[in-house]
C-alpha cells in the first residue's frame, strides 16, 4: 500500500481577459475573497519592459509618455488566480520530489486528482466571473470580461503547489487554456472599489449585469439577445426605483412609459422614446418571434437611451 502524507496545497490558474489596463502601480495588486466557503486570491500581472510579444505574455506597456519615457498604461493580458488552504493526501514519494512527476500516481490517485482539479477550475472560471462582474460596475466598461476565444482553458494548466517546499505536484492531463483582447484601466481608486465591494459581499445590481451583458452581446453581432437583454436592463432599472409607489412600477411597461411624467418619474430626455421602442421591439421578439425591427441602429438608440435612463434613477 502506498504511503501517504497530507500536504498544504493551492491550486493557481492564469487566465486571459480582455478590454483591461490598468495604471503601473497596480501591477502585482491582490485582492481576496471567500467563494463556496474556499479562500480565492486574484492577482493583476506585471510586465517585463522589453519581453517580446509571445502567448504566455500576461503585461505590456501600453501607453507612456514621449518626452519622459514614464509608462502610463499597462495592457492586461491576464490574471493569476489562487484557491488557497487547501489539503491533498498525496504519495510520500510525490509531496517529497518537488515538482511534477506522474509516475509517482497510480492511476486511481491520478483520476481523483484530475476531477478535485476539474472542480478547482471550475471554482476559478466563478471566482473570475465574480470579479470582473465587480470590475463592470465599478469602472462602467461593460465589455471587460474573460476572453472569448477558449483555445484550452488556462495557461497555467491547473497545477497544484505543496506550499511546504512551493513546488507543483500535479498538474491536469487535459491542458486549459484562455486568449485574450481588449480593455479599460483601472485606476488604484476603482481597485480600491473593487477591494471594498468584494470585502463587503457587495453584489452588482441586477439592471447592471444585463445592460453589460447587452453591450457585449451586441459587439458579438447577437443583435436580438442583446435588445432582450436592454430591455431588461431597463425595466429592472425602473421596478426597482424607490421614489415612485409599488403600484404605479407594478403596471406593464408600455404602460408607465406612456404615463411617465404622471407617474411621477424624474424629467427624460427624447430618449424615452428609444425606450418605448426598445420595449416594443422586445415584446416583438418575445411574444411573435418577429425580430424584422432589429438592427445595429436601433441597438445603438437603445444603448444610449438605456444608459441615459440608468444615469437618471440610479
Amino acid at each position: 500500500m502506498t504511503e501517504t502524507v497530507y500536504v498544504k496545497a493551492e491550486y493557481r490558474e492564469k487566465l486571459r481577459v480582455k478590454h483591461l489596463a490598468m495604471e503601473p502601480s497596480l501591477q502585482g495588486k491582490t485582492v481576496s475573497f471567500r467563494l463556496d466557503n474556499q479562500s480565492i486570491k486574484i492577482r493583476l500581472p506585471a510586465f517585463s519592459p522589453g519581453a517580446k510579444w509571445s502567448e504566455d505574455l500576461e503585461a505590456e506597456a501600453d501607453t507612456w509618455e514621449t518626452k519622459t519615457g514614464n509608462i502610463l498604461s499597462v495592457y492586461i493580458y491576464a490574471v493569476h488566480i489562487a484557491i488557497e488552504n487547501l489539503t491533498f493526501a498525496i504519495p510520500t514519494t510525490a509531496a517529497q520530489h518537488g515538482s511534477v512527476n506522474m509516475s509517482l500516481f497510480s492511476p486511481a490517485e491520478r483520476e481523483i486528482l484530475d476531477k478535485r482539479s476539474d472542480d478547482l477550475y471550475l471554482l476559478a472560471r466563478r471566482a473570475l466571473d465574480r470579479w470582473i462582474g465587480i470590475v463592470r460596475w465599478t469602472t462602467g466598461m461593460a465589455l471587460a470580461d474573460v476572453d472569448n476565444r477558449p483555445v484550452s482553458a488556462s495557461l497555467d494548466g491547473g497545477r497544484l503547489f505543496n506550499l511546504d517546499d512551493g513546488g507543483k505536484f500535479y498538474s491536469p492531463r487535459i491542458p486549459r487554456t484562455v486568449k485574450v483582447l481588449g480593455r479599460t484601466t483601472l485606476t488604484p481608486q476603482t481597485w480600491q472599489a473593487i477591494t471594498d465591494a468584494l470585502a463587503n459581499d457587495e453584489i452588482p445590481p441586477i439592471w447592471n449585469e444585463y445592460f453589460a451583458s447587452s453591450q457585449r452581446r451586441v459587439e458579438a453581432i447577437d443583435l436580438r439577445a442583446g435588445v432582450i437583454d436592454m430591455a431588461i436592463a431597463a425595466e429592472a432599472t425602473i421596478k426597482q426605483y424607490p421614489h415612485v409607489s409599488k403600484t404605479k412600477r407594478d403596471k406593464k411597461m408600455s404602460v408607465i412609459l406612456d404615463k411617465w411624467d404622471q407617474f411621477g418619474f424624474p424629467p427624460a430626455g427624447p430618449w424615452l422614446s428609444d425606450l418605448k421602442t426598445l420595449n416594443q421591439v422586445r415584446n416583438y421578439i418575445m411574444h411573435r418571434g418577429d425580430e424584422k425591427q432589429v438592427d445595429p441602429a436601433l441597438c445603438k438608440r437603445s444603448l444610449a437611451a438605456v444608459k441615459n435612463l440608468i444615469g437618471l434613477l440610479t
